[in-house]
């Protein structure tokens, strides 16, 4: 197989003058951003490997990346098949044009059946690719592939009005900029078949207030950060009025609230968090005297 099958690049034209740190970092999120995709991507062939994105050469002109798939960490049983590697790698560039060609074919996301016919091209061409012996491929992660493509869409944030930005390959080339937008709330109108929401009492531990009310609180929960609306706007008066005090370390009880979307297939595509009422503000003192928790 040609190694140019493994190859790709990522072309940013654009016009003189203005602040030229907008290309660099534009091409800087474009390679973190398709790196993350390959994570995704690599699921159909139902393996986790350790990928590289590998600088080949910069042309002048426009900004032209040239880069290449390197693998690095494969499935032990994968290792006797000398052509995984490059198969892989061939696929992950195939699958990539793949889902930059529909977002440019796909004006506007609005059923999940758009979703569907992205996934089973990409099992496609995983099949043709045949990385695995045993022809067993799945789909990708939905939301994860979704996101994934909303973060490569926000890399060109940073670019001026006339400039554009084009990924090129053995296949084609598509343009990255100016194709579908997928916002988060897009993500989840589209894809949720049904949210159900579970209300109990609860302690969360403060990781960041919100001092200025106008973000979530970030929270510790059940041994995870999760990013939390406040809604009782009582409670809230008192705080943005310095009636309550609530410090990093101290801990929250009340009732929260998790509104669980599910997806069409019953899968859970996001868990929203929201306190409803706040009961009392546990200060982190009286958490090291009642040896609750360590800090």
């Amino acid at each position: 197989m040609d190694e140019n099958n493994t190859r790709f690049e990522i072309i940013i034209d654009f016009d003189k003058g203005g602040n030229p740190n907008r290309v660099f970092r534009s091409m800087a999120e474009l390679l973190d951003a398709f790196q993350d995709l390959d994570s995704t991507l690599s699921e159909v062939a139902g393996v986790k490997v350790g990928n590289s994105l590998i600088l080949e050469d910069i042309e002048k002109g426009s900004l032209k990346t040239i880069i290449r798939n390197l693998i690095e960490d494969v499935p032990d049983e994968d290792l006797r098949e000398s052509n995984f590697k490059r198969l892989l790698g061939f696929y992950l560039v195939k699958s990539k044009y793949a889902v930059l060609k529909w977002c440019q074919e796909t004006p506007k996301l609005t059923s999940p059946d758009q979703v569907d016919a992205l996934e089973g091209e990409l099992v496609r061409i995983a099949e043709e690719s045949r990385i695995n012996k045993i022809a067993a491929y799945q789909p990708p992660n939905r939301v994860k592939l979704l996101t994934n493509i909303s973060s490569i869409q926000k890399s060109t944030r940073h670019l001026a009005e006339n400039d554009n930005v084009f990924f090129s390959c053995n296949d084609g080339t598509s343009k990255i900029n100016d194709s579908i937008e997928i916002s988060d709330a897009l993500v989840e109108d589209v894809l949720t078949r049904e949210v159900l929401d579970d209300r109990s009492i609860a302690i969360l531990k403060v990781k960041k207030p919100d001092y200025l009310g106008t973000s979530k609180w970030l929270f510790k929960f059940q041994g995870h950060a999760i990013d939390v609306s406040i809604t009782h706007q009582e409670w809230l008066d008192k705080f943005q009025n310095k009636q309550v005090s609530v410090q990093p370390g101290d801990s929250i009880r009340g009732t929260l609230v998790q509104y669980i979307s599910y997806g069409h297939n019953n899968e859970v595509l996001g868990i929203r968090y929201e306190l409803e009422h706040i009961d009392e503000v546990i200060e982190a003192q009286s958490f090291l005297q009642s040896g609750f928790e360590r800090f």
